[in-house]
């Protein structure tokens, strides 16, 4: 068995319809699909898992920073895997579609 990256396992562990659907992508391809599905998971539970509104928004202001600093070519560590650089992963600008994934996630006071 292939040793998964830490977005690939999170994918397994609790999306795994769409983990299962990177087998028909191109292998140069897969590592990126499970970034974007990660990514989803980690704003998704946002809300789930803050007790106040406040820090719930707070975690999506750190993701929408944090995509700012990748599209500038800068690494960003996070506490849970990898330092990854837009160059590794194709990050758009947070302007474009992953900030619109942030937006639709918003914390409701």
């Amino acid at each position: 068995m292939t040793m998964l990256s830490y977005a690939g396992e999170q994918v397994r562990r609790f999306d795994h319809d769409r983990f299962m659907t990177t087998i028909f992508a191109p292998p140069a391809s897969r590592e990126h699909l499970l970034a974007l599905y990660a990514f989803n998971l980690e704003i998704a539970k946002v809300g789930e898992v803050v007790s106040e509104p406040l820090i719930g928004k707070m975690r999506l202001q750190w993701w929408r920073d944090a995509l700012d600093r990748l599209h500038a070519g800068e690494r960003v560590a996070h506490a849970r895997g990898g330092t990854p650089r837009r160059r590794d992963r194709g990050v758009s600008p947070a302007a474009g579609p992953l900030d619109r994934l942030i937006d639709a996630r918003r914390v409701r006071s």
